[in-house]
C-alpha cells in the first residue's frame, strides 16, 4: 500500500515539478514533498510547518532517519501558519504543494479550515508563476464521497485555474489517493501546451478523473466569514455561531 501510494505521488508530481526553480510546501511535516522537490531538481524550496516540534525533532534526534531533509541545500524552513506567510510575501513559486490531511468530517468545526477557504486558495494561486502548479493531494479514505474533492475543484475553477485530477485506484478497488493540480490562471499558450503534454503522459500511467465531473454549479465556495461546515456542505456556520454552540 505505502509503496504504491508513494509511486503514485511521484508518478503524478515529478513531471509537473521538473524544471521548476522555486517550490513551497504547505505543511511540510516529515519532508516528503521537500525531498520530492529536491529530487526533481528544484533549487529553492520553502518548507512551511505550523507545528514547531516537527522541524525541531527532524533536525535533531530523528535527523538521520529522515535523511536530514530539512538541512538539504536550498531548503528554507518557516515555522508558522502558511496562509499568514503567503500574505506577507510577494515571492512567486513554480510549484506549491498542499498535502491536505483533513477530511470532510474534520472540516465541520476545525479552525484550520481557514487555510481552505476561497480567499486562502486565491492567496496561494496568486503566488504562482505563469508556469506554476498548485498541487493538493490526500488520502481518499478521508473523503469517501468526494465531497472535499468537488469543493476544491469547484473553488479553484471559479478562481480561474486550469484543473486536472488524478486518482490512485487499483483495478477493482476503491481509490487510495487523490491528486488535484491547478495551473496558474496566468498561464500563456506555451505553458498550457506544456501542461497538456504532461497531463497526457501522466494520464497513461495513473487514473484520471475528468474535472468537469467534479464541478458543482450549485456549490458556493467556503469563505472567510463562514468557514465552518455544519454536517452538510450547504450549511456553513459563522465563527459567532460556533461560539454560541
Amino acid at each position: 500500500g505505502q509503496i504504491e501510494q508513494r509511486d503514485f505521488r511521484d508518478t503524478v508530481l515529478q513531471p509537473f515539478v521538473r524544471g521548476a526553480r522555486r517550490a513551497a510546501v504547505i505543511g511540510a511535516g516529515g519532508g516528503r514533498d521537500v525531498k520530492l522537490a529536491h529530487e526533481a531538481g528544484v533549487s529553492e524550496t520553502l518548507a512551511i510547518e505550523v507545528e514547531p516540534a516537527v522541524p525541531r525533532v527532524l533536525r535533531g534526534p530523528l535527523g538521520e532517519q529522515f535523511e536530514n531533509v530539512y538541512d538539504t541545500p536550498g531548503v528554507r524552513v518557516v515555522v508558522g501558519d502558511a496562509r499568514s506567510h503567503f500574505e506577507r510575501t510577494s515571492d512567486q513559486f513554480d510549484v506549491i504543494f498542499f498535502w491536505s490531511v483533513g477530511g470532510y468530517p474534520q472540516l465541520m468545526l476545525e479552525p484550520g479550515n481557514m487555510i481552505r477557504t476561497s480567499e486562502a486558495l486565491r492567496c496561494f494561486i496568486d503566488h504562482l508563476t505563469p508556469r506554476g502548479v498548485f498541487a493538493i493531494g490526500y488520502d481518499a479514505v478521508l473523503d469517501p464521497e468526494q465531497i472535499l474533492l468537488r469543493q476544491y475543484a469547484t473553488t479553484l475553477n471559479r478562481l480561474g485555474a486550469h484543473l486536472v485530477t488524478f486518482a490512485n485506484q487499483p483495478p477493482g478497488q476503491k481509490p487510495l489517493e487523490y491528486m488535484l493540480l491547478a495551473l496558474s490562471p496566468q498561464a500563456g499558450p506555451d505553458e498550457l501546451a506544456r501542461w497538456q503534454a504532461v497531463v497526457d503522459t501522466v494520464s497513461e500511467q495513473v487514473g484520471h478523473i475528468p474535472s468537469e465531473s467534479l464541478l458543482d454549479p450549485f456549490f458556493s465556495p467556503v469563505t472567510d466569514d463562514r468557514p465552518y461546515l455544519a454536517g452538510n456542505i450547504r450549511n456553513i456556520l459563522t465563527p459567532e455561531q460556533v461560539r454560541f454552540l
